[in-house]
C-alpha cells in the first residue's frame, strides 16, 4: 500500500477518533493529538494512540474510527487503494475476497455462539438511542475519574435526534494548565459483563456524526437555520439570535463530511464560520453538501467574517468587538449572501478564464513531453483539453503555481501529485454513481462490459466534465441541476455521432468542452438554478403565509372564547376551534411542515373526532361533574376553558382540581369515621371506613381519585378485620 493511500486514510478517519486537532506530519508519521500512524516503509499503516494505549494496523484503525466490522474495514481500505471486485482475476482480489468471507463467517459464528450463551464480546457498545429508563447523566459521578485527575468539566451539551430522542452528550474538559478538550459521552452496554453505564465513547445518529440541537428543526420548521462551529457557540448564538434555529455538529471543522446534511434539505440556511481558514473551508464544504442535497444552489449563504473585520478565530461565543456592538446581527445574516460568489455560472466563468490563461503557456506541452518520454504516467482521458484544465484547476485549488517551479524533479513530482488527485476524483465519481444506484459490488460499476459503446462514452464524458467543474468550483460535488445540465449537453453531442472511433470520441469531447465553456451554456445553467431556487423560496413563503393565516384564525377564535360570558358559550367556542383544527388535517397534504406544536394540535383534534378517544366528550363529562358537585364554580371552569385550546390540557386542569378536592374530603371523612363518628355523604350515612371507601370506588371515575391511597387503606382495613377474627378464634380455644 503506497504512502498516498495510507495518508489519505489517516486524514479521512483520524478526525473521527481524535476530533478538533490539527493533522501534522512528523518524519514518516502523521499525527493528530496523541494519535500516530506510520505512512512509509514496512510499518506503513501501523498506528498507536498514546492517551489510552490502543494500537493496530490500518484495518483496525478504520474499525476504531467508524465502528464497522473487520470485513467492512477491509472493503473500505481496498476502495481507498482503488482495488475493486472487478479485479477478480488477480491473486490479491481472490485473497481479499477470501479474507472478507472468512471474517463474515467468523462474525456469524460469534453471533451464533453468543446467541447460544456460549460467549459474548467484552466490549462497551454505545446505545443507538438512550432508553428513557436510564438514570440521567451526572458528570461528577459518571466521569469522576477525570475530576480525580485534576480536570474540570466546564460544560455539558445534550445531543438528540430529529425525533427528540437522546443520543448522548458532549463534555468540555479543562485540565490544570487550562488546555481544553471536547469529548463525547455515550450510554454503553458490555454484554460480557452484563453492565451498562455512561462513559467516554463516540456515538452517532443512525451511523453519521450527529447534529447539535437537530430536534429544533422539527419543532420550528419555519425558522431560518444558522450553522455555527461548536456546541458552546451554538448555545451562545441561540440567545443572540432567537429567531433562528441555531445548530452545530460533532467533530468540528475536520468532521463536517461525516454529517448527514440532507437533514437541512430545502431549508433557508446561513453559516457563520469561525474566523480562520479551517472554519471558512468547512463552511464552504457544508454549503456545497447542502446545495447538493437541495439539487440547486442559493438557499445556503455564508457570513463573510473577513469583511466584518473580526479578530482571528473569533466566533459568536466570544464577546462582540466594540465596533460590532452597535451592529444588528440579524441584518448581518440577511446580507450574508455576499459571503459566496454571485452564482455558479459566474464562478465557472472566473475559474475558466484563470485556467485559460495558464493553459496558454507551455505547461500542457511540458506535461505531454514528460508523458511521451515515460517520466510521467499517462492517464486515461478522451479530451486533452478537459484533462489539462482539470490538472490546472487542481493546482489552482492547492495554490500551486506550476510556472514558478524551476527544478525539473520538483515539477515532475508536482504534476504526479496532481495526477494522483485527478485519479482519486474519478474514483469518487464512480463510487458516488454506485451509491446512488444502491450497488455495493463495485464490479457492477459503469465502465464494465454491460454498457454499450455509446453509453460508455456518455458516462466517461459526464465523469470528466463533472470532475472538471467540481474542481473549478472548489466543491466536493455538483448539484442535480448542474449535473442534469451537463448530461443534456453530453447527450445532445453524442446523438450527432455516426461512428465511435477514437477520433470521433475525441472530437465529441472537444465539442463538449467548448459548449460547457460557453457563456450561453453558463447562462442557461443559472436560469435553471434560479428557477428552482425561486420555486422553493416561494413554497416556503407560501407555507409561512398559510401558517400566519391559521394562527390569525385561531387567534380570532381564542378572542371570541375570551369574550364568552357563560360556560355554554365558552364550550361552544372551544368546540368550534376543534372543528377548525380537525378540518386542517384533510386540507393540508403534510402537516409536518408546520411547527411541532401546531402539527400536534391538528393531529390531536383529528384523532379525537375520528377515533374512539372522545376527549371532548370526556372533558364535558368531567366539567359537568365538577360543576354539579360544586368542586369548581362556573367562573373557574370558564377560566380553564379560556386558558388554551388544547383539550388534554384543559381536561388535566379540571381533573387535578377534582382530585385535590376528593383527597381533602376523603381524608377528613375517613378520620371522622375512624374516630367512631358517623358521617353523611352523597345521601348516605357511613360509620364503616371500608364501606365508605368502596362507595367512592364504585361511583366516581378512578382517574379523579387517589386510588393508590384508597386501595392501601382498604387493604389495611381488611387486614385489621382478619387480625380481629384470628384473635377471637384464639380466645375461644383458650
Amino acid at each position: 500500500m503506497n504512502q498516498s493511500v495510507v495518508s489519505e486514510i489517516f486524514r479521512h478517519y483520524g478526525p473521527m477518533i481524535v476530533a478538533n486537532k490539527p493533522i501534522e506530519k512528523k518524519g514518516a508519521q502523521l499525527k493528530t493529538g496523541s494519535l500516530y500512524m506510520s505512512i512509509a516503509g514496512t510499518k506503513a499503516g501501523l498506528w498507536n494512540r498514546f492517551s489510552d494505549g490502543s494500537k493496530g494496523d490500518i484495518f483496525s484503525f478504520v474499525e476504531e474510527a467508524t465502528g464497522c466490522s473487520k470485513y467492512e474495514a477491509l472493503e473500505i481500505v481496498a476502495s481507498h487503494a482503488g482495488i475493486t471486485a472487478s479485479c477478480v482475476n488477480s491473486k490479491f482480489a481472490d485473497s481479499r475476497q477470501s479474507s472478507i468471507q472468512a471474517e463474515k463467517n467468523k462474525d456469524a459464528t460469534q453471533e451464533s455462539s453468543a446467541g447460544n450463551g456460549k460467549t459474548s464480546k467484552n466490549t462497551w457498545i454505545a446505545s443507538t438511542i438512550v432508553p428513557d429508563s436510564v438514570l440521567a447523566f451526572n458528570p461528577e459521578k459518571d466521569l469522576a475519574f477525570l475530576i480525580r485527575q485534576g480536570n474540570a468539566i466546564t460544560l455539558t451539551h445534550e445531543y438528540k435526534n430529529r425525533d427528540n430522542q437522546l443520543l448522548g452528550y458532549v463534555v468540555r474538559v479543562e485540565d490544570r494548565e487550562g488546555k481544553k478538550q471536547v469529548l463525547p459521552v455515550a450510554y454503553c452496554h458490555n454484554e460480557h459483563l452484563n453492565k451498562s453505564r455512561w462513559q467516554l465513547k463516540g456515538f452517532s445518529d443512525a451511523g453519521t456524526k450527529p447534529i447539535y440541537r437537530l430536534e429544533q428543526l422539527v419543532q420550528y420548521p419555519l425558522k431560518p437555520v444558522l450553522i455555527v462551529e461548536g456546541e458552546k457557540t451554538a448555545d451562545a448564538a441561540s440567545i443572540l439570535l432567537p429567531d433562528h434555529n441555531v445548530i452545530s455538529w460533532m467533530g468540528g471543522a475536520q468532521g463536517f463530511d461525516k454529517v448527514d446534511w440532507s437533514k437541512l434539505s430545502n431549508r433557508v440556511v446561513t453559516i457563520w464560520p469561525d474566523n480562520d481558514k479551517p472554519g471558512m473551508e468547512a463552511a464552504k464544504n457544508i454549503a456545497n453538501r447542502i446545495d447538493c442535497h437541495n439539487g440547486f444552489s442559493g438557499l445556503v449563504s455564508i457570513v463573510d467574517t473577513e469583511k466584518l473585520g473580526l479578530p482571528e478565530k473569533w466566533d459568536l461565543a466570544d464577546e462582540l468587538p466594540k465596533e460590532m456592538q452597535h451592529m444588528n446581527l440579524e441584518k448581518i445574516l440577511g446580507n450574508s449572501n455576499a459571503g459566496r460568489d454571485n452564482s455558479t455560472g459566474k464562478q465557472l466563468e472566473v475559474n475558466q478564464e484563470r485556467i485559460g490563461m495558464v493553459t496558454q503557456n507551455t505547461i500542457p506541452d511540458s506535461i505531454n513531453i514528460l508523458v511521451a518520454t515515460g517520466r510521467l504516467d499517462k492517464d486515461e482521458y478522451i479530451s486533452k483539453e478537459i484533462y489539462h484544465d482539470s490538472l490546472m484547476a487542481i493546482a489552482n485549488s492547492r495554490n500551486i503555481d506550476l510556472g514558478q517551479i524551476k527544478d525539473h524533479k520538483n515539477f515532475v513530482d508536482a504534476i504526479s501529485s496532481l495526477q494522483d488527485e485527478y485519479k482519486s476524483l474519478n474514483r469518487s465519481f464512480e463510487q458516488n454513481i454506485l451509491q446512488e444506484q444502491g450497488i455495493e459490488d463495485s464490479s457492477a460499476s459503469k465502465g464494465n462490459s454491460e454498457l454499450n459503446t455509446k453509453e460508455q462514452l456518455a458516462h466517461d464524458l459526464m465523469r470528466d466534465t463533472s470532475v472538471l467543474h467540481q474542481v473549478q468550483l472548489g466543491q466536493t460535488g455538483l448539484t442535480a441541476t448542474h449535473s442534469e445540465h451537463i448530461e443534456k449537453a453530453v447527450n445532445a453531442e453524442i446523438e450527432k455521432i455516426q461512428r465511435f472511433t477514437d477520433s470521433d470520441k475525441e472530437h465529441a469531447a472537444n465539442n463538449i468542452y467548448k459548449v460547457v465553456n460557453s457563456a450561453k451554456w453558463r447562462e442557461e445553467l443559472e436560469i435553471k438554478n434560479q428557477s428552482r431556487y425561486i420555486s422553493t423560496v416561494n413554497e416556503f413563503k407560501g407555507i409561512k403565509t398559510e401558517v400566519t393565516q391559521i394562527r390569525l384564525t385561531l387567534n380570532n377564535m381564542h378572542n371570541e372564547k375570551q369574550l364568552a360570558t357563560n360556560l355554554y358559550k365558552t364550550m361552544e367556542s372551544l368546540n368550534k376551534e376543534q372543528k377548525f383544527l380537525c378540518g386542517l388535517y384533510d386540507k393540508v397534504e403534510n402537516i409536518s411542515k408546520y411547527d411541532s406544536k401546531l402539527s400536534n394540535d391538528i393531529e390531536k383534534a383529528y384523532l379525537d373526532r375520528t377515533t374512539n378517544k372522545n376527549t371532548l366528550n370526556q372533558l364535558l363529562k368531567t366539567t359537568n361533574y365538577a360543576e354539579n358537585t360544586r368542586i369548581l364554580s362556573e367562573d373557574k371552569l370558564i377560566e380553564h376553558y379560556k386558558s388554551t385550546h388544547n383539550l388534554d390540557s384543559i381536561h388535566e386542569q379540571i381533573k387535578q382540581s377534582c382530585f385535590k378536592q376528593h383527597c381533602k374530603i376523603i381524608t377528613e371523612h375517613y378520620n371522622h369515621i375512624d374516630a367512631g363518628r358517623t358521617i353523611e355523604h352523597d345521601g348516605h350515612k357511613f360509620d364503616c371506613t371500608t364501606k365508605y371507601l368502596e362507595h367512592w370506588k364504585s361511583n366516581i371515575d378512578h382517574k379523579l381519585l387517589p386510588m393508590k391511597h384508597i386501595n392501601a387503606a382498604l387493604e389495611h382495613e381488611h387486614q385489621k378485620h382478619h387480625d380481629e377474627i384470628d384473635h377471637h378464634h384464639h380466645g375461644m380455644e383458650i
